[in-house]
């Protein structure tokens, strides 16, 4: 709402980046027919907003494909020390990366990722896609503490429950501690859709969608009330 006043009634036009962030974040469905709307956005942010729809409607092949065209572009940007490859379309690279990642294709370094999560602290979605490059890489307990760092910054988010768990390799050696911290969460936060979809999903058995369902249904119900 505040970034919404901030763009469209003061005219601050930096809001507007961090507005499609977070429309993105809450993946609504049309940002892209939406920007062109309301601004003339670059090529650059457009691209961003195209890869990152296809990733949140989990077409992740087509994700990539469109991506593909400045994959050499990123490719390059390795060769630089990971805080000057930050700097070269960080959003696109973001998208980029998290498509390779969900098809299993090479993509960039972790050490690219973990740079450009210092761009804009705190950037939600390139944590994300650093959590999610974690759980691939790092098979030992401490990918939950940096999990836990995500968690003490933005708070709950499925994506972060379940396709990080949904994406790992099966010789991981964190599940327990993972397992445990839900747990916790979902004691400590009663209240929190995203950790009950979490459990649901996660801990549910071949009917674990009718609990995700059950926990959408008393929100909407709750929210109409």
């Amino acid at each position: 709402f505040h970034l919404a006043d901030l763009f469209f009634h003061h005219g601050y036009r930096p809001a507007l980046i961090d507005l499609v962030e977070v429309l993105l974040d809450q993946e609504a469905t049309d940002v892209e027919s939406w920007l062109q709307n309301v601004s003339e956005p670059s090529l650059e942010l457009l691209t961003y907003v195209r890869v990152r729809t296809l990733n949140n409607k989990e077409d992740w092949k087509g994700a990539l494909a469109l991506a593909d065209k400045g994959r050499d572009v990123l490719f390059e940007s390795n060769k630089l020390a990971p805080a000057e490859a930050a700097q070269i379309s960080p959003r696109q690279t973001l998208a980029y990366a998290e498509a390779s990642l969900r098809n299993g294709e090479k993509t960039i370094s972790y050490e690219h990722i973990s740079a450009i999560t210092n761009l804009e602290s705190p950037w939600r979605y390139a944590f994300r896609t650093l959590v999610l490059y974690a759980a691939m890489r790092v098979k030992g307990a401490q990918f939950v503490s940096i999990m836990q760092s995500f968690l003490e910054s933005f708070g709950n988010d499925l994506h972060i429950w379940y396709d990080t768990l949904a994406s790992a390799p099966d010789d991981i050696h964190w599940g327990p501690t993972f397992t445990a911290t839900l747990a916790r969460e979902a004691f400590a936060l009663p209240h929190e859709p995203a950790v009950w979809k979490s459990v649901a999903l996660l801990m549910g058995d071949e009917d674990a969608s009718t609990g995700y369902d059950e926990v959408r249904a008393r929100i909407q119900s709750q929210a109409s009330s």
